[in-house]
């Protein structure tokens, strides 16, 4: 009993220095990388072609297979329903977002198909050049 005691005891005192330990260990490379001026840069889903939303795709007539063939596969997949819509809507969602540790920005679109028929679309950006 007292072997387990000691045991325990031990274990509670290594469990307890790897936290610090590991802070240290995150603070000390984050340190290092802010020395280095090392650049960081992220990019997350992929751009889509917006213009092909308007000159390619058409409101009761273009399929899911046209909003494929046009903005390509999807980020995500849904359903939605707004106000003034009678019923759900299948949901195309497209997503892109670039940016580094001082600026970020992204695009949401959402494409609603009704049907198997494109029905319409939706989209935000905070890229400049959108």
């Amino acid at each position: 009993m007292a072997d387990r005691v000691k045991n325990a005891k031990t274990r509670n005192r290594l469990h307890a220095m790897r936290g610090p330990a590991i802070v240290r260990g995150c603070l000390a490379g984050a340190a290092a990388l802010l020395l280095a001026g090392c650049e960081f840069n992220m990019e997350v889903g992929r751009e889509v072609d917006l213009a092909a939303l308007d000159g390619r795709l058409v409101a009761g007539t273009s399929t899911r297979a046209d909003v494929l063939a046009a903005l390509g596969e999807p980020f995500g997949e849904g359903r939605a329903m707004f106000p003034f819509h009678e019923t759900p809507r299948d949901v195309l969602a497209y997503y892109y977002e670039r940016g580094d540790l001082e600026d970020n920005r992204r695009t949401f679109l959402w494409v609603f198909v009704d049907d198997g028929r494109y029905g319409g679309h939706m989209w935000f950006s905070s890229l400049p050049e959108v």
